[in-house]
């Protein structure tokens, strides 16, 4: 790489990073009981670890995530999920016949990984330094997503104060990150009321389970 050369989204290694982040979800969804994990939880996490990125002062890895009427959705991940599909990392445990936002039928996996074979790259990553730092966060965020209800899921992000924002449409991209700084997200500022709350004694595990638990109560009440 000379001097001139910055990498972009869209080179290869920013490809085997998002990879190691699914695994690493998979394997934090391992740790908590949650296997096998549905696509729209998959997508959840996925979101959830992106917005709660700058809680847990970590490297935000997709900075925008386009918005739908049920759960946040990726389409790079649903792409990266089928690789390591095809790679024999992941295996397809279950099949579900579901609807789209457009009505249409759609099929609905449920994921696990394929132990034998991802435990040797995990626990090569774990070695690596600040990797052990960005899983703990990982199961953190898993950790607090498991409050949730299967009933709760597919409707929860709306619940959220970046996802659930009215003035973005349905179909239109959410940024969280990719053109403002992570810490201008709505999220973000919900955040930051909840340290000032805490008098900033909460821990950062502490700030994103009380987080997770107000999107589930207000998913509960039907708040708005």
């Amino acid at each position: 790489m000379n001097s001139v050369h910055t990498p972009s989204r869209l080179e290869p290694v920013d490809q085997h990073r998002r990879w190691l982040r699914i695994l690493s979800i998979l394997d934090a969804c391992r740790w908590v009981g949650l296997t096998p994990v549905t696509t729209n939880s998959l997508h959840v996490i996925a979101y959830l670890s992106e917005v709660f990125a700058p809680v847990w002062q970590v490297k935000l890895l997709n900075g925008k995530v386009l918005k739908q009427l049920t759960s946040p959705y990726y389409p790079t991940l649903q792409q990266d999920v089928d690789r390591l599909i095809g790679m024999g990392l992941i295996r397809v445990d279950e099949m579900d016949v579901g609807r789209n936002d457009d009505g249409e039928p759609v099929l609905l996996p449920k994921f696990s990984l394929e132990v034998g074979r991802v435990e040797p790259i995990l626990s090569a990553l774990r070695e690596l330094p600040g990797e052990e730092i960005d899983m703990d966060f990982l199961r953190e965020v898993v950790q607090s997503f498991s409050i949730l209800s299967d009933e709760q899921v597919p409707t929860s992000m709306n619940e959220d104060a970046t996802y659930g924002d009215p003035a973005v449409d349905t179909g239109q991209v959410i940024d969280l990150g990719e053109w403002k700084k992570t810490e201008d997200t709505a999220t973000s500022h919900v955040v930051d009321r909840i340290r000032e709350l805490g008098e900033n004694r909460l821990t950062s595990a502490e700030v994103i389970d009380m987080y997770v638990n107000h999107i589930a109560y207000r998913v509960n009440h039907g708040c708005r």
